[in-house]
């Protein structure tokens, strides 16, 4: 593939999809490395912070908005409620001590809210749907947007406040 189709075209390492399922991955991987518990598990929480504070800011910011139009008012509303709910346990736990007992409580607190957005919301409903009526050309463009939201708001804090669109609120104009 040419650098300039990879650009502006339908490269498949651009595909929102893709994007968001390797992320998914990733994040993923991360919980299972603190439940083993093996090890300070300090350095691979910063990571899931700092992931889930960019992926879900990302969503937020470019994904969810750039749907509004063909998904459903309840599954945005649900969107956004998870991302708060996820938000507010990362936030608790970012104020814990890792050897606090209730760390590994809230953690699996939030890997559980976790796991129900991205795995039973996201990739047995929104995504194949999404799949199905938008273009590869659209779908990468929309990746290319949220890579730029998730790498500006890995370079935050993850327990920092940045503007966040909701799905419902003053989102940014879709791209076409």
């Amino acid at each position: 593939m040419t650098l300039w189709r990879a650009l502006v075209g339908a490269d498949p390492a651009t595909d929102i999809l893709a994007i968001l399922a390797a992320q998914h991955a990733e994040i993923d991987a991360l919980f299972a490395r603190l439940a083993a518990r093996d090890g300070d598990p300090r350095p691979t929480f910063r990571a899931l912070a700092t992931q889930l504070a960019a992926h879900t800011a990302a969503e937020a910011q470019v994904f969810y908005p750039a749907i509004v139009s063909k998904a459903s008012d309840e599954l945005l509303q649900e969107a956004a409620e998870d991302h708060l709910a996820i938000e507010r346990v990362l936030g608790e736990l970012i104020a814990m001590p890792a050897d606090d007992r209730a760390f590994f409580v809230r953690l699996a607190a939030l890997e559980a809210q976790v796991q129900h957005h991205m795995h039973d919301e996201e990739e047995r409903t929104v995504l194949p749907q999404v799949r199905s009526w938008m273009g590869a050309d659209r779908r990468a463009a929309l990746g290319r947007a949220f890579v730029v939201a998730f790498e500006a708001r890995r370079q935050l804090p993850p327990n920092s406040s940045p503007p966040i669109a909701s799905p419902h609120t003053s989102a940014p104009p879709r791209l076409r």
